[in-house]
């Protein structure tokens, strides 16, 4: 690349090739895995590895000869801009000014450096003994970045196939009491409660008995406030469960027979408060009556073919509540079978790694017995009484750990 007249010069640039890695020919298994056609398995992550490396150190070239491309262009530009304070080209024929030893001025010297042909000499790299020796480092080029992705790979896998601790084994075991808990928790039905009907039903009858002593009543005496009638109304309540419970423990009526004789109630129904003094004790029927009357209500239905022995006494929603307590309690029973299986498998591996401890510490023992006994031949001296027994004995604990190993680990 040269021009015309002058000031013609070579062009310093390299051109370097920076075409991108051809990624079907030269890593197949990560183009497979990237376009979807073939799935990672165990034997595929150290190839996979190696063609992510691969492609990282491509990445990291071509930066770095982009980046010399551009330094090397930034450099010639400054280099063709004239060095002076107004930014003016001088006169062709004007001489600079020369020093009085003959030499031209630093100024000269450093606006005069053109690249005169050629390629731009490149940097010396001074060897790793040539630094040690002289102490002093050569500049060098842009540095490659660090390639850390396999030691963050393995950083990540390092939990999965590390040793087992003690604190794994109680990580477990808290699990399994954790689990208990909640199977225990999850699997209760709770108590039916209050129906949402009777609720409403005492608010409406609170309010309509307001309205009526306020229609009825012209004075204080006539009609109470509404804060005494839902205190009436919540000692009739309480009073009544009480009798309740003493009688049978709950309603006093089936569910069935309340719900008969609620259909039979006429609402809005609109009556003055009465006094204290006229009302009684409320009276309520006896676990046996109420049972009986619950039994011949059914029968009753039965017999008018308006209830069949199929139905189901449970409503929708305590059947769908069992049906995900039954669901939840299988799924339960299986993790619970796998957490069981695996701190047992834990407690083995911890009994194994101790094991595997104390095989290292008698392989070391019997290695130092060994070294003096032949350091002892090599002397041309037999091995002192001491030494052949700390080597028969180390040999004799090894052996008996080996012993404790299991069937499939022996060698």
């Amino acid at each position: 690349m040269k021009g015309k007249g002058k000031g013609s010069e070579e062009c310093p640039l390299q051109f370097p090739d920076v075409s991108p890695v051809d990624h079907v020919q030269e890593c197949p298994r990560y183009t497979a895995i990237a376009q979807g056609d073939a799935t990672v398995s165990l034997e595929d992550l150290e190839p996979l590895q190696l063609e992510l490396e691969t492609l990282l150190v491509s990445v990291c070239e071509r930066r770095r000869r982009l980046a010399h491309e551009t330094q090397l262009l930034l450099s010639w530009q400054e280099k063709k801009i004239p060095v002076g304070g107004s930014g003016t080209p001088s006169a062709p024929g004007k001489r600079s000014r020369v020093s009085p030893d003959g030499k031209p001025s630093k100024k000269f010297r450093d606006g005069g450096k053109v690249f005169t042909g050629g390629r731009p000499p490149r940097k010396q790299v001074a060897s790793s003994s040539s630094t040690l020796a002289t102490g002093v480092t050569t500049e060098e080029g842009p540095s490659v970045a660090r390639n850390d992705a396999p030691n963050r790979f393995w950083a990540s896998l390092e939990p999965y196939c590390g040793h087992v601790t003690a604190d794994d084994v109680r990580a477990l075991e808290e699990l399994m009491r954790a689990r208990e808990e909640e199977a225990s928790e999850y699997q209760r039905v709770p108590p039916l409660g209050r129906h949402y009907a009777q609720r409403w039903a005492q608010e409406d009858l609170q309010e309509e008995q307001t309205q009526g002593a306020r229609a009825a009543g012209g004075g204080a005496q006539g009609a109470r406030s509404p804060q005494q009638t839902r205190g009436s109304l919540n000692c009739d309540n309480a009073s009544s469960g009480g009798n309740n419970s003493k009688g049978g423990g709950g309603e006093p009526l089936g569910s069935l027979t309340q719900r008969l004789v609620s259909c039979l109630l006429e609402e809005n129904l609109l009556c003055p408060p009465l006094e204290d003094n006229q009302l009684g004790p409320p009276l309520g029927p006896s676990p046996g009556l109420a049972q009986q009357l619950e039994r011949r209500v059914r029968r009753e239905l039965r017999e008018h073919g308006l209830l069949t022995e199929t139905d189901n006494p449970d409503d929708q929603v305590l059947a769908e509540l069992r049906r995900c307590q039954a669901e939840l309690r299988s799924i339960s029973n299986r993790n619970g079978a796998q957490l069981n299986a695996l701190l047992r498998r834990a407690r083995e591996s911890l009994a194994q790694q101790e094991l595997n401890r104390r095989l290292r510490v008698a392989d070391h023992e019997l290695l130092d017995a060994w070294r003096r006994m032949a350091q002892a031949r090599q002397r041309k001296k037999t091995p002192s009484k001491k030494d052949r027994d700390l080597a028969a004995k180390a040999l004799r604990d090894r052996q008996a750990l080996l012993k404790q190993r299991p069937s499939s680990l022996q060698r």
